[in-house]
């Protein structure tokens, strides 16, 4: 038999080949080299309520929703750009209702309840527009004495010749039903008001503010009042005759992160996600999944204006975790995928295509390079192959060179990743470059290290956030500035912490770093260290460096 060292040889790494996509929708070895870790059990078990995949983008939440919709039989992806409902920022009874400072959450909740209630009910029934009308009949003949769940079913009923249409008309539906309930709600010169709100005329409503208040109070009343007790009759209708636990029906949302809807609404319509999600938690055999970015949960609850307590849905998060085992098993699962046409034996593994080094492997340099997620190995180890053209060996050499682009790709990566966060990140980070030094202290950094961004306009950062770090120099209070910016770089990942001399460095990506850093943890004798992942776009010599 061959030994896999000598397959080896026959095996030239070239530059038109590659061990998969950055992008989970365009990665054809994905699903040939799933590697299932523990997270996909429990996505799958319905006696566990995890059902909102958090992590930072490249962690795999998406690969592992695409391996769920294949293997899986009842999977229904709601795709948010397909919903085109970028009309909902432009609409004008919400956009007037905003202006009044109305409280829409249980609006948004509402809508994603019934686009959820009606896909579970498609995947239950199936799209079949002649047995839902024979299911609708059956269930109001069996519920004739009971007038609840009796107005439940006639709220089905209203959608019934309706009921396949897609979700953009049938959510169109319930805000046009919005509309005229509010105009049912005003009198005849209320009415003449709203109307010319409408056409661009709001001085009427500006110049009388009793006349603000006395609307304000019937919009709260008509948002208060559509349709709850019906949506929850449905919803205990689908529980005690419907679903059960031997059913398995999923639906599956991602992509919450591209240019879906317009900016102004789009947290709040996230928010009302995940409200409407945990109140359809309780619905047996059925789970609604949805992959989440961490910093666009962070501003999810952070914009919140109605305060809800984060700790009150913790139950519905899994956070993706990965392991440097774990990820040398998926490299590994992939490396024996693009090699299988070249070999007749065994496949080599991450440690017959790396060198040993005297401190650390090869794959440990690379490790020590990442977030620990799928998507930066696999970025590191495409531009190590396309370096290591003609080799069958991936050297130390050749990992240097890949690492200047994968640097630079990575720091361009996280820029887009916090820009909603943050804003330009380069105001925040800039100092590194002048001050040079993988690992430093406070007392390392002087002002003028950071002369571009106490230089810089704060109007032009457009970011509440970073404006209020910039007031905390020119209050002359420069020491807490500093701090604030530290706290930002540490939250997105680019430094790490050593509080003290006994403990490891820290960063925030790490399993067990759950503490939200402050201010006030960051001693004197604290130590930053430069994640290593970007001291070659910083150009930063690495002092830890085998």
């Amino acid at each position: 038999m061959t030994s896999p060292k000598s397959n080896q040889q026959k095996f030239k790494f070239r530059k038109n080949i590659d061990i998969g996509s950055l992008a989970a929708e365009h990665d054809q070895m994905l699903l040939k080299c799933f590697f299932e870790k523990e997270e996909t059990e429990i996505l799958r078990d319905f006696s566990s309520q995890k059902t909102i995949l958090i992590g930072r983008t490249g962690s795999g939440k998406s690969a592992l929703l695409t391996y769920l919709e294949d293997k899986e039989p009842k999977v229904t992806r709601i795709v948010p750009e397909a919903m085109s409902l970028k009309y909902l920022s432009n609409s004008t009874i919400l956009n007037y209702f905003r202006d009044l400072g109305i409280n829409l959450d249980l609006f948004y909740k509402l809508l994603w309840k019934h686009v959820f209630i009606v896909e579970l009910l498609k995947l239950h029934l199936g799209a079949d527009a002649l047995k839902t009308k024979n299911f609708l009949s059956s269930l109001h003949e069996k519920y004739i004495m009971n007038s609840k769940k009796k107005k439940a079913l006639e709220y089905l009923r209203t959608w019934q010749d309706k009921f396949w249409e897609n979700t953009e008309y049938r959510i169109k539906e319930i805000e046009t039903n919005l509309e005229t309930s509010f105009l049912n709600q005003l009198g005849w010169e209320d009415q003449e008001i709203y109307k010319g709100f409408k056409i661009g005329h709001t001085n009427q409503l500006k110049e009388s503010e009793s006349k603000k208040v006395e609307i304000l109070h019937k919009a709260q009343n008509v948002i208060n009042s559509i349709q709850v007790q019906e949506i929850y009759d449905i919803i205990e209708i689908m529980k005690s005759d419907l679903f059960k636990q031997k059913s398995k029906y999923y639906i599956i949302i991602d992509d919450l992160d591209t240019d879906w809807i317009d900016s102004i609404i789009v947290y709040d319509l996230i928010k009302g996600m995940i409200l409407a999600i945990n109140e359809l938690a309780t619905i047996p055999g059925s789970k609604i999944v949805i992959a989440l970015r961490e910093n666009i949960n962070d501003i999810v609850f952070k914009k919140s204006q109605q305060g809800i307590q984060r700790e009150k849905y913790n139950h519905l998060y899994m956070k993706i975790h990965w392991e440097d085992g774990e990820l040398k098993e998926m490299l590994n699962n992939r490396l024996k995928e693009l090699m299988k046409d070249h070999y007749s034996g065994e496949s080599p593994t991450v440690e017959d295509i790396f060198p040993i080094g005297k401190k650390k492997d090869a794959f440990e340099y690379i490790i020590d390079r990442t977030f620990m997620r799928p998507r930066d190995v696999i970025s590191f180890f495409n531009k190590c192959i396309e370096k290591a053209d003609g080799r069958a060996n991936i050297s130390m050499e050749v990992i240097r060179q890949a690492e200047i682009e994968y640097s630079d790709e990575r720091l361009k990566a996280l820029e887009d990743e916090w820009f909603d966060n943050y804003g330009n990140l380069y105001y925040l980070y800039s100092f590194l470059k002048k001050v040079k030094k993988s690992n430093f202290m406070l007392s390392d950094l002087k002002e003028d290290d950071f002369i571009e961004f106490i230089c810089q306009d704060p109007i032009s950062f457009k970011n509440d956030k970073v404006v209020s770090i910039h007031k905390k120099y020119t209050a002359d209070d420069f020491k807490s500035c500093v701090k604030e910016i530290l706290i930002v770089l540490f939250r997105i990942g680019m430094i790490g912490i050593k509080n003290d001399p006994r403990s490891p460095t820290s960063f925030s990506y790490h399993n067990s770093n759950n503490k939200k850093l402050n201010a006030e943890d960051l001693n004197d004798e604290a130590k930053f260290m430069v994640h290593k992942m970007f001291l070659s776009a910083l150009n930063i010599p690495d002092s830890n460096s085998n």
